[in-house]
């Protein structure tokens, strides 16, 4: 099954959570090292490389006959400001490769959310 990393409106609760409803098969805490979230003054967070932190959100398995769609309806949602790549997770110790969208440029410093979540 394919892992999804959720840190924003895509999380469980969030604005944008609907979006992965019927979708998800297992949701679990989990940890995106090696990146920082940024976005203080938007309604949404973005996470971009940024080497010794890490950003905190929810990883999540969807159904395997769906991956393709949801994977696109995604990309869609995410628009011009986020690309899709795949990173190494920490979920409940252990490693684990999910799919995430990222910034697509590098954000400004000052946009820094230090909390990590």
């Amino acid at each position: 099954m394919t892992w999804l990393f959720v840190y924003g409106t895509l999380r469980s609760g969030a604005s944008a959570a609907h979006l992965l409803a019927g979708e998800i098969v297992e949701r679990r805490p989990a940890v995106m090292p090696g990146y920082a979230l940024y976005g203080r003054t938007s309604p949404y967070p973005l996470a971009a490389p940024h080497p010794g932190t890490e950003v905190v959100g929810e990883a999540v398995r969807i159904r395997p006959e769906r991956t393709s769609a949801v994977l696109a309806s995604l990309d869609e949602y995410e628009g011009d400001e986020y690309v899709r790549v795949t990173a190494n997770l920490s979920v409940a110790g252990q490693a684990v490769t999910a799919h995430v969208w990222v910034a697509r440029r590098p954000p400004d410093e000052t946009e820094r959310i230090h909390s990590r979540d």
